[in-house]
């Protein structure tokens, strides 16, 4: 049985990537607290059940909270501290997507790709952060961008703005926090076979017309050819949150299969 690295917090952890994220970190010895809506209580046990499986002995909480709100996160923070003895990895996953063109592009989607993506981010940076900075024994923080982060697409304005902003975010913290031993970085997916993905489909066929097919113009960008699996970046970040990791801080590191190169 692995002796426990600390305690890891997954929001979004019901998702593709947010499951795999969590499996992974508890594979590598994390004892995990698991985020996502409060609606969404019977996917986050299933997924406490599935680690107790991964892992003989781990520790796990659920830790529902709607990130939009502070007093929310506050509370979360709180409560996983309480329960686990306070927070060494954040993995900030959750997020939403939202797809028109400019001139179709209402403010509802625009506040809601801001609010998930950019403020939800945020204040767990702010307050996991400053509880980190409280425990005095340094942390990791990963953040979730995007190949849209990174390089505008047609149809994604509400989306890549919101990405671009969380690289941002990233640089800023790890500035303010890197004196207290804490590494912040970002990962910046391409496309990775979720139901995410399906939605991002869907909803650029239907603000097309039918004439973009996202997965395979993106397939086709590839240098490897291929889309990425929810697996391949759950292995970056269990890099990021190690202790080899230590010298890597203020980046959003491209894991894409080669259409953007930095």
């Amino acid at each position: 049985m692995l002796t426990s690295k600390g305690v890891a917090l997954v929001t979004g952890c019901t998702g593709g990537i947010g499951r795999a994220v969590s499996l992974r970190l508890a594979a590598d010895g994390f004892d995990l607290a698991l985020n996502d809506l409060p609606h969404k209580r019977d996917a986050v046990d299933s997924i406490a059940a599935e680690l107790s499986q991964v892992r003989s002995g781990i520790k796990t909480c659920s830790a529902l909270a709607d990130l939009r709100y502070e007093n929310e996160v506050k509370d979360m923070v709180a409560s996983v501290s309480d329960q686990l003895g306070g927070i060494d990895v954040l993995v900030a996953n959750a997020g939403v997507v939202r797809v028109n063109a400019l001139a179709e592009l209402s403010e509802t989607d625009w506040d809601d790709a801001f609010s998930i993506n950019v403020k939800g981010t945020f204040f767990c940076y702010k307050h996991i952060g400053a509880q980190m900075v409280k425990q005095g024994r340094g942390g990791r923080i990963i953040g979730m961008s995007s190949l849209a982060g990174k390089k505008g697409f047609a149809l994604l304005g509400a989306y890549c703005s919101s990405k671009f902003a969380v690289r941002g975010l990233t640089q800023v913290a790890a500035a303010e926090l890197g004196s207290h031993g804490i590494t912040v970085n970002a990962c910046a997916p391409g496309l990775v076979e979720t139901p995410m993905l399906n939605e991002l489909h869907d909803g650029i066929l239907r603000a097309s017309g039918g004439t973009v097919d996202i997965s395979a113009t993106i397939k086709q960008l590839s240098t490897l050819g291929t889309n990425g699996q929810p697996k391949d970046i759950a292995d970056l970040i269990s890099y990021l949150a190690s202790k080899e990791a230590r010298f890597i801080t203020g980046q959003t590191i491209s894991i894409d299969g080669g259409v953007h190169f930095d």
